[in-house]
């Protein structure tokens, strides 16, 4: 990553998940724009700067539930897409999905859980995460934990052509059986590869706004992201 003097170690700093009912709904869905920070720092043509610009609660989201569920045991990890593949070093699809694993690994996010795209005995199989990059629609956050198969129901878009840095966009959600709990949607632009600070800021960024620490128990309703109540 190659950054304009000044702009080491800035970023923007997430959104805070706000919960409630919203027109029917069990969760607010709120987009939150860039804050001056980020806009002076995208005119002066800073490359990096990562930012996690919306975030969704559903009312079934209990942070002891899901304490209960994923600490100290094996979170199956789905990842879809590689954004790297015709990168300045092209990045093999298992290689990316591992590097995502150990990026959120690494967030140190709480509950502490073994992010992994292989669950053993201790992973409850009702419980996964999904990360979608670079896909070519921007669908509701459920869409991810509806499908059987999330990979093969979503399309990516090809890598541009070329080898210089690419901009990635990142879906994600932590899913209970169909429906998401959590989810988080995040950008980041002109990153090299995995192992960009720009892109290690954005998967940490993504992986607490997956867990927030806030119960939304007393706020929400009964109905997942995925689903009108």
């Amino acid at each position: 990553m190659v950054l304009i003097p000044g702009c080491e170690g800035t970023r923007p700093r997430s959104p805070t998940p706000v919960i409630g009912p919203i027109s029917e709904r069990s969760f607010v869905m709120r987009a939150h724009v860039m804050t001056v920070t980020t806009l002076l720092l995208a005119l002066g043509g800073c490359s990096g700067v990562d930012q996690v610009n919306q975030t969704e609660v559903s009312g079934t989201y209990t942070a002891a539930a899901v304490s209960d569920a994923v600490f100290d045991r094996d979170l199956k990890t789905v990842v879809i897409g590689d954004p790297f593949a015709t990168a300045a070093t092209p990045v093999a699809k298992p290689a990316f999905d591992q590097a995502v694993v150990d990026l959120l690994t690494s967030a140190g996010t709480r509950p502490a859980t073994h992010y992994t795209t292989t669950p053993g005995a201790t992973a409850k199989p009702d419980y996964r995460i999904v990360l979608a990059f670079n896909t070519a629609a921007k669908r509701p956050a459920g869409q991810l934990c509806m499908a059987a198969d999330p990979a093969a129901s979503e399309t990516v878009l090809a890598p541009p052509p070329g080898t210089g840095p690419v901009d990635v966009s990142v879906q994600a959600a932590l899913c209970h059986g169909g429906g998401a709990m959590t989810a988080a949607n995040g950008v980041v632009s002109a990153v090299s590869g995995p192992d960009a600070p720009g892109f290690r800021h954005l998967l940490w960024d993504v992986g607490y706004s997956l867990f927030p620490v806030n119960d939304s128990r007393s706020q929400g309703g009964p109905c997942g992201l995925s689903q009108p109540c």
